[in-house]
């Protein structure tokens, strides 16, 4: 737990990440995941968005995400489960 907490914690005051939220993750998507032309490695950890930086901390600390910057909020609802005890079963409203 406090690894991941400080890895939140390095990522405070960087910059979010518009043009991969709003340009490159919508091309990936409409091209049914196969093609990424968005920042990725190192240049990606710069500026995030909300779901890259929690599966990039998830990936520092357990190895689970090995491309963050790919990862959409289904990915990690869906493959969550797998890697964490489940707290919340329902409907969310």
């Amino acid at each position: 737990k406090s690894k991941y907490n400080l890895e939140l914690y390095k990522s405070i005051g960087k910059k979010y990440d518009y043009t991969g939220t709003l340009l490159f993750q919508l091309l990936y998507i409409l091209t049914f995941r196969r093609i990424w032309l968005g920042r990725t490695g190192k240049k990606a950890r710069r500026r995030y968005y909300c779901t890259e930086l929690v599966a990039d901390a998830i990936n520092k600390v357990r190895g689970y995400f090995p491309q963050p910057w790919k990862v959409g909020p289904s990915t990690i609802l869906k493959l969550g489960p797998l890697y964490y005890d489940v707290v919340f079963e329902g409907e969310y409203k």
